[in-house]
């Protein structure tokens, strides 16, 4: 187990090195002003790969597990941006030694907008049945999203009895 772990390490290494200095290349004639890294395993592949006077980093979920925090990104990036004020504290926990360059930037949502768009008549051409009980599910189709339990709590809807649903997706 151990000389697989050395093993492990070093392929990952080596990996690293080589998808770095390929991106490298591709951008051998870039400078940036900023950079925008996500905060994962592969932000030191970024950090070391591109050219830029500075580094943001964006961290938007709140597993935190080591594979998803790389210490080399935190310690290049300027700023580190949570989307909450719960995911900033969680990260300030998580990663001390950082904690004075987290910051919150909230994700930008048009409340007024959702509200009007709510209001609109949206029933045409059958697609959404005054006589079904409609769901709208939106987002991308990822396992943190949870929407594996958005179809168990349907199945037992209509195992219940509930079979005037309409689920778009």
């Amino acid at each position: 187990r151990f000389i697989w772990h050395i093993l492990n390490f070093l392929f990952k290494a080596l990996e690293n090195h080589l998808y770095s200095g390929y991106i490298k290349e591709q951008l051998k004639d870039e400078s940036f002003d900023t950079a925008v890294i996500y905060s994962d395993r592969t932000a030191e592949i970024a950090v070391k790969a591109i050219n830029a006077k500075k580094f943001l980093m964006f961290y938007h979920h709140g597993a935190m597990r080591k594979e998803y925090h790389d210490r080399y990104g935190y310690k290049k990036s300027e700023k580190v941006i949570a989307v909450s004020d719960n995911i900033a504290q969680e990260l300030k926990e998580f990663r001390k030694k950082y904690a004075n360059k987290i910051v919150v930037v909230n994700n930008v949502i048009d409340i007024d907008s959702i509200i009007e768009k709510s209001k609109e008549d949206i029933i045409e051409d059958g697609l959404f049945p005054e006589n079904k009980f409609n769901i709208v599910s939106c987002g991308r189709l990822s396992p943190v999203k949870g929407l594996n339990f958005a179809v168990e709590a349907i199945a037992k809807l209509i195992r219940e009895g509930h079979t005037d649903i309409n689920w778009y997706i």
